[in-house]
């Protein structure tokens, strides 16, 4: 615990507070005979969520139901509020954590008094000898296992001894997430399913999901003179794809994940598009696609600020058998492109908390994939809570490939909350980029420049619980001109007008 008290002081005077929208006060000194649990946080700190929870589901109610610690000591919790700002959000964190005696600390006076430098921010205290002694503080969170041991150290002298009593069970929680999208213009039509259960054991949690997706294309050929052999097809595949991932806070500032998984069918609508063009052209040598893949991958992430700023480096593998590309040169027998990829990524991703209403995310990777020279790109986020019920995401990114690929793209967000459970967003995202870089086939079916343009409507639902959310709204592509003998690609890289509509569902339970 030595550690853990550097930067409160070893005893406190006692304080009152007003309790949250009343004028009732409270008093630290009202619970001079047990132990109190101090939980400083703001509506806008999204790691304080799960601490409140667990300190009112697994100190203040699993004291409560043992009529104290193992010494008979009371325990309390008191969840001290340090943003006075916008009352309709503390509401609704209130309503979501269940935190059950919520005081004001205006200006966050107790919280700079107890040389808060981050929060969430967790003291225990004990009065003894007329005065209240800190116990334990720690800027950010150790677990519930962590308090509980310094609450059952209480008096044990006098009482019954801490060993007596159960092992410390470990907290867990389990999230259902449901996701479908549908994505469709005049001759495509793409859904996706996916389905994600996340359980949570103490420091480790642990992502399961599933995806189903379909890929339905009317192909048109291209008509070109003395060209007789193509014909319209309508073409439908699926794909599934599996992922795991895990999180485990190996220490309070060092988290590490891995996940695994992979897929099998076709990945876009392009690709197999450009099968079914090879599957006509070259009947004699064609040999049937069975896209697949599988990914491997690890990170770790440092908080290197008390809950105001982290730091993560990934690496990622993928290998990847695709649809083939096929090419046919007079006097020579007919070749099959590439079949095989292997993609490398690095990353590093840097968050940081820089006032309470600013929250800035940048990410840099190089990705390395067989046959192609790196990429590097990387994007810059910024969400702002730019009034009392509104909120500002803003991110930009950037891409570019040697030896002349570039790609651009910004996206705004604009959501407003209405009463603390209806949220209501309005979205917009351009994108453009310079074409990809010709492939070694004579037919070339690289794309060329492309630019697009999406604007959505969106509305969520939070409960305590529970999440829905619905949006969607038009979505345009534009290509530029084609290349020299890329005439049969014409109807693949031409003007869409398609439609996009989400859907996605929480709870937790």
């Amino acid at each position: 615990m030595t550690s853990a008290l550097a930067q409160a002081p070893a005893s406190i005077p006692p304080f009152t507070l007003k309790k949250f929208e009343s004028e009732e006060t409270v008093s630290l000194d009202q619970f001079d005979d047990g132990v109190v649990v101090l939980d400083f946080f703001a509506y806008w700190c999204v790691p304080c969520r799960k601490v409140s929870t667990e300190l009112e589901e697994h100190v203040q109610q699993f004291y409560s139901g043992k009529n104290g610690n193992p010494a008979g000591k009371p325990v309390q919790v008191l969840s001290l509020n340090i943003e006075q700002s916008r009352a309709a959000r503390t509401r609704q964190y209130i309503r979501q954590t269940g935190a059950s005696l919520v005081l004001d600390d205006v200006d966050g006076r107790v919280y700079k008094a107890l040389g808060g430098r981050g929060i969430p921010y967790v003291i225990v205290l004990a009065k003894e000898s007329g005065q209240w002694n800190v116990l334990y503080a720690h800027a950010g969170y150790e677990g519930v296992d962590k308090i509980r041991q310094v609450i059952d150290s209480v008096g044990a002298a006098a009482g019954r001894s801490p060993a007596d009593e159960p092992a410390v069970s470990l907290p867990s929680t389990h999230t259902v997430e449901i996701g479908s999208d549908g994505l469709w213009s005049s001759d495509i039509l793409l859904t996706d399913t996916t389905a994600s259960h996340v359980y949570t054991l103490g420091k480790t949690e642990f992502r399961t999901s599933y995806s189903f997706s379909t890929l339905e294309v009317d192909y048109n050929p291209a008509e070109e003179a003395f060209v007789f052999w193509r014909e319209p097809a309508n073409v439908t595949e699926e794909r599934h794809t599996l992922q795991e991932s895990i999180q485990h806070s190996l220490t309070p500032a060092l988290t590490m994940n891995v996940s695994f998984g992979g897929y099998d069918g076709f990945q876009d609508y392009r690709s197999l598009w450009l099968n079914e063009f090879y599957r006509q052209e070259y009947p004699a040598g064609y040999k049937e696609a069975k896209p697949r893949g599988a990914n491997i991958g690890a990170g770790l992430r440092w908080e290197y600020a008390p809950t105001t700023a982290f730091a993560q480096v990934d690496y990622a593998w993928q290998t990847d058998t695709i649809a083939s590309g096929y090419e046919k040169k007079p006097f020579l027998p007919l070749a099959r492109g590439r079949s095989e990829l292997d993609t490398h990524t690095v990353s590093l991703t840097l968050e940081n908390i820089l006032t309470p209403t600013l929250r800035s995310q940048a990410i840099g990777l190089v990705t390395d994939t067989t046959g192609r020279e790196l990429r590097y790109g990387g994007q810059a986020s910024l969400n702002w809570a730019m009034a009392e019920n509104w909120v500002l995401r803003s991110t930009v990114g950037y891409a570019e490939e040697a030896p002349r690929f570039e790609a651009w793209f910004v996206e705004e967000t604009l959501e407003t909350d209405i009463d603390g459970r209806w949220f209501f967003s309005l979205t917009g995202r351009w994108y453009e980029d310079t074409g990809e870089i010709d492939d070694s086939l004579l037919l070339s079916s690289a794309a060329p420049e492309l630019e697009t343009w999406h604007v959505g409507l969106g509305i969520r639902w939070q409960g305590e619980h529970s999440a829905l959310k619905l949006s969607g709204g038009p979505y345009f592509t534009r290509y530029g001109a084609l290349g020299p003998y890329t005439e049969p690609f014409q109807n693949l890289y031409r003007e869409r007008d398609w439609v996009i509509v989400q859907l996605a569902f929480s709870h937790q339970f």
